[in-house]
């Protein structure tokens, strides 16, 4: 009990930035869709479909520019979270434009599950390793984002109802409990009412009976009918309502075997770096910032750079090096504590079928609440035993003390800092892109204008500026338009009165547009094809890895009419831009960020 309180007083101490977060992101057009001044209309409880569920509705979307020209014409992108959807409409309905209200409530759902989890290691594990694995699991940097991010509320919520589940199921195993098998069953159908996170908490109940269970197999099989029989459920109304992802990067849905099996081979490892290790999964995509200063140093030229292993390559190895540590791990602690080693052995079993789930969308720690789980309890296992190891002469062991004092650096005084570092720098990203978009030079009366933006660096300058200026009770444009997913530097060329050409400066696109939120790796575009929007038409001219590297638009009416507006992301801020004169050319930068 201690060290659940001492965990909520630290982890909650040390994330209070996250109460001044605000809105961010899809907090802004899920506000809209409450109030019925979105695009689409959505009831209370279906705020996370964020993508058409017609043809007509995907038009209506591309036209106005929340969906960018290149999305693909299968693109679907709907959770089915109707719990985690319903809180969102309380908050409003309750706390109004509150946000710090709001954010109390998100770390009431925070403070539950660590209760929660402290309330399972109890029952599971040793008073010490219980007590060491409460705290790591509430300083774990898997609470950061949530904590910070309304949308990503229900990543709390479900684990909340899924260790809640977890501690019923083991109630009626272990103690004979009745009761508790029919509460399990009613928090595992909140856990997935709050959302598909909750997946990697019933990984723990299948581990539980495949390998932490000593009855006979029908016993166990019979102990998981009720689980096995809501998630039926729940996937066929899911599949019955047209809820999942197609077209997307961001998601890949498990109904693409293949496309899953490969995606989850490298995600799986990343996400296990980011557990074991505390290599940043967000690394990923962009590689550690202290890679990127050594390129700068200049101590190597470009030739031998590129000679190097690239980052991808080298994080999927640390990953499986963390993987392997962690077994090992295992396997020493089975020496000194079978019955413990029993316990650790499904519960990291649990970890890992939780990391498979996770491996579905692009890497990051905000997927890591249920997977953390089983991972705490090894840690903790393995610094308390570490630093307690006797040698031949009673001392403690040099291996074990390096061991447990390297968790303690890593895990707990790192994840300690990480907490206040991470939170307090989303805070200040989130306000920065919010004052970058309200301080945008755009003139007041917009309801007639089309905006366009060349490129982004952010989603609150790329797709979220009508949905935040409309949170603060600004008009929105006619449309706004993003013309590239490319966030490096372009080149435009004036075409005529009406047309521009696009050239983007680097020679990797990838993921700029096919590989993309709105478009999956594997949809390529080619040279030639032709979009048209209203007032607009786009054609592709050139380009590379099945991503456009060359673009000509063609709009209805000259470039210089005063209801069409450009905009660029200067270092200053989002600022018109001028346009280069028929037949000269012009370079715009990287898209600063906010």
């Amino acid at each position: 009990m201690l060290a659940t309180v001492a965990g909520l007083l630290l982890g909650g101490l040390l994330r209070l930035p996250a109460l001044y977060c605000g809105f961010t992101s899809d907090d802004y057009p899920q506000l809209a869709t409450l109030h019925g001044a979105f695009l689409l209309k959505r009831p209370a409880w279906d705020l996370f479909w964020f993508g058409p569920r017609t043809e007509a509705e995907l038009q209506q979307l591309v036209d106005f520019g929340f969906d960018p020209w290149w999305t693909a014409a299968g693109h679907r992108l709907a959770m089915f979270r109707p719990l985690s959807s319903l809180l969102i409409a309380f908050d409003d309905a309750w706390f109004g434009h509150n946000a710090v209200l709001w954010h109390v409530h998100s770390f009431a759902w925070w403070a539950l599950l660590v209760c929660a989890v402290g309330l399972l290691f109890v029952r599971l594990l040793p008073g010490p390793i219980a007590a060491c694995a409460t705290m790591l699991y509430a300083l774990d940097g898997a609470h950061n984002t949530p904590l910070c991010w309304l949308a990503n509320r229900g990543t709390l919520v479900s684990a909340s109802f899924g260790v809640l589940a977890l501690t019923l199921h083991l109630r009626f195993r272990l103690d004979r409990f009745r009761v508790g098998l029919w509460l399990s069953a009613g928090c595992w159908a909140l856990s997935l009412a709050a959302g598909e996170y909750a997946l990697s908490m019933l990984a723990y109940l299948v581990a539980y009976e495949w390998l932490g269970a000593r009855d006979a197999p029908t016993a166990r099989a019979r102990a998981l009918v009720p689980a096995a029989g809501l998630l039926v459920i729940y996937a066929g109304v899911r599949t019955l309502l047209g809820y999942g992802v197609a077209e997307s990067s961001l998601y890949v849905s498990p109904d693409d075997s293949l496309r899953f099996l490969s995606q989850a081979a490298t995600h799986v490892p990343v996400l296990a770096a980011e557990l074991l290790l505390s290599v940043p999964a967000l690394w990923w995509q962009g590689g550690p910032p202290q890679r990127n200063l050594l390129l700068q140093s200049e101590l190597f030229t470009p030739a031998g750079w590129h000679r190097l292993p690239d980052w991808q390559s080298l994080h999927i190895a640390l990953g499986a090096l963390a993987l392997l540590a962690g077994l090992g791990g295992l396997r020493w602690l089975r020496r000194s504590m079978a019955d413990e080693a029993h316990t650790l052995r499904w519960l990291l079993t649990g970890s890992l079928l939780g990391l498979f789930v996770a491996a579905s969308a692009t890497p990051s720690a905000r997927l890591l609440a249920a997977p953390a789980l089983g991972v705490a309890a090894l840690l903790a296992a393995l610094m308390v035993r570490g630093l307690s190891s006797r040698g031949p002469r009673g001392t403690v062991t040099g291996i074990g003390a390096a061991l447990g004092a390297g968790i303690v650096l890593v895990h707990a005084v790192g994840a300690a800092h990480a907490a206040y570092a991470d939170t307090e720098s989303l805070r200040e990203r989130f306000q920065r892109s919010e004052r970058a978009v309200l301080n945008a030079a755009l003139p007041h009366a917009i309801e007639g204008v089309d905006v366009v933006v060349v490129s982004a660096s952010d989603y609150a300058t790329g797709a979220n500026l009508p949905w935040v200026r409309l949170d603060h009770g600004l008009p929105l444009p006619r449309s706004y338009r993003l013309l590239s997913g490319a966030r490096q530097a372009h080149e435009i060329k004036r075409v005529d009165a009406h047309s521009i050409e696009l050239t983007i400066l680097s020679n990797d696109v990838r993921g700029a547009f096919a590989g993309s939120p709105y478009r999956a790796d594997g949809d390529a575009l080619h040279a030639g094809q032709k979009f048209s929007l209203r007032g607009m038409r786009i054609e592709v001219l050139s380009v590379q890895d099945g991503n456009p590297q060359r673009l000509r638009f063609q709009f209805d009416r000259a470039l210089e009419d005063p209801t069409l507006y450009f905009l660029f992301a200067y270092p200053d801020g989002l600022r018109r831009l001028t346009l280069p004169k028929v037949g000269e050319r012009a370079l715009l930068p990287m898209a600063a960020l906010p």
